[in-house]
């Protein structure tokens, strides 16, 4: 007993724990998520910049494209040496130039602007270059004659197509897509009418219709489709051979 008191006493007790350690240590977390928002914050921004000069270029060369129509009429080609051209040519753009730009610079601030909130939690998209050129590349394609870019929801509608689009089976994957295919055939033999006791033939695989809750639906509608049937028609749907 007595030797048990004697170990007791001297036993070298734990050291207590540094508060200026814990501290530092808080600190140094605070640091480093400073410092991960400083990045995502310059990756969004070149992102947003680099996007903004893939559609300018990409616009630029379209317009650079002459397209001839027989059916236009054939008009005189105008002399821009002549005086009168010449004052024409500069009264045109007088008055145009500034309009059209100001305009696309009010377009560039929306679109812009949608960016930043589209990419605000996509830090590993924001600063992969090869992904927000394909991202800007199916953006065009998908909105070209859609949309007039005057409003922050139309650009995020057509990017967040171009998203599902790029990304179609991770987040098909993520919106619970087996779940979706395993109710399928149940829901074609319900919607073609099929009750007790009555027979059917197995529906063909591009007459299936899916199954999907209301959280599916709320995804592909963020995606900037009507429903869920909408996206399905369009992207899930197998083709007819």
């Amino acid at each position: 007993m007595d030797e048990d008191k004697i170990a007791a006493e001297t036993e070298t007790p734990a050291p207590a724990l540094d508060e200026e350690e814990t501290q530092k240590s808080e600190e140094e977390i605070l640091a480093e998520e400073t410092k991960r928002k400083e990045q995502h914050l310059q990756n969004v921004n070149k992102a947003i910049d680099d996007a903004n000069e893939i559609l300018r270029s990409k616009r630029r060369e379209i317009k650079s494209i002459k397209v001839e129509n027989p059916e236009d009429e054939i008009l005189p080609e105008i002399d821009d040496t002549d005086p009168n051209a010449k004052a024409w040519n500069k009264r045109i753009k007088e008055e145009v130039n500034p309009v059209r730009e100001s305009l696309e610079q009010e377009k560039k601030e929306i679109r812009s602007y949608a960016l930043r909130e589209f990419l605000a939690d996509k830090p590993l998209l924001a600063k992969d270059q090869t992904k927000m050129a394909a991202l800007m590349d199916t953006y065009e394609r998908l909105s070209q004659g859609k949309i007039s870019e005057k409003t922050k929801e139309g650009v995020l509608i057509y990017l967040e197509k171009a998203y599902a689009s790029e990304n179609q089976e991770d987040l098909l994957a993520a919106a619970g897509q087996k779940r979706i295919e395993k109710a399928m055939v149940d829901t074609a033999l319900s919607a073609s009418g099929v009750t007790r006791g009555f027979t059917a033939s197995t529906p063909s695989e591009a007459d299936k219709i899916p199954h999907y809750t209301k959280e599916d639906e709320a995804i592909v509608m963020k995606w900037g489709y009507e429903s869920y049937l909408d996206y399905y028609n369009q992207i899930l749907k197998p083709k007819k051979k």
